[in-house]
Parts: C-alpha cells; structure tokens; sequence
C-alpha cells in the first residue's frame, strides 16, 4: 500500500468478504420481521432499491453514481456470497447474525 501510495493511490475501502454455506444454522426468529414468499417479478428490485438509500457502503454508493438499483441486480450465482465495508459496523453485525463467515478481507485502491 505504501508504494501504491508514492504512486498515487489513495486507500477507497477496506471490506469483508463474507459467504453463507449451506448447512449454517439459521438464528432464531427475533419477531422484528416477518418472512413471506415474493409477491411479483420486480418486488425484490424495488426492496433493494429501497434498501441502498442511505447505504453506509463505499462501493454501493459509488455504483449509485453511474446506475440505478434496477441497472444492476441481474444472474444467479451458485453460492451466497456477500461483501461489506469494514467500517459499516451494523451491516458486518447483521451478516454475523446470519451466520455469515469472513472469508477474506480485500483492500480497494483508486487513482481518481
């Protein structure tokens, strides 16, 4: 880092990488939400749409300067894979909750 630095880089976002695997125990049902089946097509594009306003992630925020919420969440992956800034303290929690495991930990530079 530090001789990206001397050329430039500046520090973006430290994240976590994170990963559900099949077979983690799911925590018990708090009571604060309710779990139902998706009612139509679009609805979870426009769940997620509300979900990133006022995201605390370097990266979401930052793909929100070139797409919309609708532009961006197309394909299926054969995993659960999650990531999050270090710094988003209650999102890193909410994965722990999940279950989630840190995988790896991933340092972004950027030359803007």
């Amino acid at each position: 880092m530090e001789a990206l630095g001397r050329a430039g880089a500046k520090l973006f976002v430290e994240r976590l990488r994170l990963e559900w695997r099949p077979g983690t125990p799911v925590a018990e049902l708090s009571g604060r939400l309710a779990f139902r089946p998706v009612g139509y097509p679009g609805e979870l594009i426009e769940l997620m749409t509300l979900v990133l306003d006022g995201t605390l992630d370097a990266h979401s925020r930052d793909d929100l300067t070139r797409m919309t919420p609708q532009s961006g969440r197309a394909g299926a992956v054969p995993r659960i894979r999650a990531a999050t800034d270090v710094g988003n303290a209650p999102m890193a929690a909410a994965f722990a909750r999940a279950g989630y495991l840190t995988f790896e930990r991933q340092i972004d530079m950027t030359w803007r």
